[in-house]
């Protein structure tokens, strides 16, 4: 089973952010580990739920700034196969080795580069074109690192997904 992914970013309007994130929790709130995804792009504090919001994922991970990160979805795709074809996607990296792969943190890329395979679509790649995937609203497969971000933190995931009803 899979769980898509989403980058969230503070875009250039970040003083709407900024006055939003005043209004519910105080001037200079940062996103945090656990922290509640919403369908306004709004982030909650698992303290501060429920808050009359939609969840639509947890943040497991956050740069060094605090404004960027990975929030993962609440419910996951199910037991699919990833690919029905036996023929290897030639854009995308190979890793022979974990310690490479776990440095691979761009699901979003590989993701897109899978669904413009030819004949890619839900019979051939069913995991990339699961009804929760898809790439033009931030939501991908997790790359081999990414995976690896959200596993060192499942402890809060967890948590906050039992909070806002998600899929562990």
């Amino acid at each position: 089973t899979f769980a898509p992914l989403k980058r969230f970013v503070m875009k250039k309007n970040v003083l709407f952010f900024v006055l939003m994130l005043s209004c519910l929790f105080g001037f200079g709130q940062t996103v945090n580990i656990g922290d509640i995804l919403c369908t306004d792009g709004i982030i909650v504090k698992p303290a501060h739920w429920p808050c009359g919001k939609t969840a639509k994922g947890i943040v497991f991970y956050v740069d060094d700034s605090h404004l960027h990160g990975y929030a993962v979805s609440l419910t996951q795709s199910g037991p699919m196969k990833w690919s029905a074809s036996t023929n290897d996607v030639q854009q995308l990296p190979n890793q022979t080795h974990w310690r490479d792969a776990i440095h691979d943190f761009n699901g979003l890329n590989n993701t897109q580069i899978i669904r413009q395979q030819q004949n890619s679509n839900a019979n051939t790649y069913p995991a990339a074109w699961a009804n929760n995937v898809d790439p033009s609203n931030g939501w991908y497969l997790p790359s081999a690192g990414q995976v690896n971000l959200l596993y060192g933190e499942l402890m809060d995931v967890n948590a906050s997904l039992t909070l806002v009803g998600g899929t562990l």
